[in-house]
């Protein structure tokens, strides 16, 4: 690992920097979501017969295992996929925004689809979900997604699928209940297990110009936020300015003074399932982090704001 690198990180992070970059370099753990619009049950004990595998305390049906899992299956009952594979923590950063199913909803950069799954899945057949992805190529994996994992008369009448740029403000003003804002980061394990696989170290990245588009589309979420709206930012980052960082600037921002942190939650997730897995996250300040050398999974912070009425 380069020397720029190594200092970039322990500047961050202080003497965890080099069992979290272990941990960091590893391939991550995965979980098995179960489709809740498939056969839950059936697929639930496919799962727990996987060697290792433990469910996880989530709202989702969603187990961890010490193997891989096995490969994408048609329900034959639905004719949906049974499960979808990612990482833990990212389906406990879009339950975060606690998705009723009478709600607006607007997953802002919603590909490749995981997080929309999750929200979509608490609307049942009540609300509505305006699933945006700027990249068309990008957009046309997340349809495909939605439509393996979505009944197709729930496609047709929930999701609305969008094109837009968010950080232009293109999107309704004061309009939906829930935004996830998943926004685009510096991905530092993705990175990082490239540049260790290769075993070709770069320069710790710049964060100002992505800092800068995160803020941006933050203050274009609150925009489409109505009055008692909820939002919730989230990232893949290691660096505190893609986190904290942003979120603190927006707080502070006297034009969007609307917006503040909700301070009524004690922990996240919260944990009361007997014989599960917790999904562990460490508090912030404003928001929660989950890093990979306590679980194997991560790095993923998010943070709940509100809109007061």
């Amino acid at each position: 690992m380069s020397a720029a690198l190594h200092r970039h990180y322990t500047r961050i992070f202080g003497s965890r920097w080099p069992q979290l970059f272990e941990a960091l370099i590893t391939p991550s753990s995965h979980a098995a979501r179960v489709n809740s619009f498939a056969d839950v049950a059936t697929i639930a004990n496919d799962l727990r017969t996987t060697e290792g595998a433990a469910q996880l305390d989530l709202k989702s049906t969603a187990f961890i295992a010490s193997t891989r899992w096995p490969q994408l299956s048609v329900c034959p009952t639905t004719k949906l996929l049974t499960h979808y594979n990612m990482c833990p923590a990212s389906i406990a950063a879009a339950e975060l925004l606690d998705v009723q199913t009478d709600d607006y909803v607007l997953d802002m950069c919603a590909a490749p689809g995981g997080k929309a799954l999750v929200l979509a899945e608490a609307l049942r057949n009540g609300g509505k979900l305006v699933a945006n992805e700027m990249n068309q190529s990008r957009r046309q994996r997340l349809y495909r997604c939605l439509s393996n994992y979505l009944p197709d008369d729930f496609v047709r009448t929930c999701i609305i699928m969008s094109g837009k740029d968010a950080t232009r403000r293109g999107l309704q003003k004061q309009a939906f209940d829930r935004v996830l804002l998943d926004a685009p980061c510096s991905s530092d394990r993705h990175q990082l297990q490239a540049m260790a696989k290769s075993n070709e170290w770069t320069s710790p990245p710049n964060s100002k110009h992505r800092v800068s588009r995160q803020l941006r589309l933050l203050r274009s979420a609150v925009q489409t936020l109505r009055p008692g709206g909820t939002l919730v930012y989230s990232t893949c980052a290691l660096n505190p300015k893609e986190n904290e960082g942003v979120v603190a600037t927006a707080l502070a921002d006297p034009h969007l003074g609307v917006v503040e942190c909700s301070k009524s939650m004690d922990s996240f997730p919260a944990s009361n399932q007997d014989g599960r897995l917790a999904v562990t996250f460490e508090r912030q300040q404003h928001g929660w982090l989950a890093l990979p050398d306590a679980q194997g999974f991560g790095p993923m912070y998010a943070c709940r704001l509100i809109k007061p009425c």
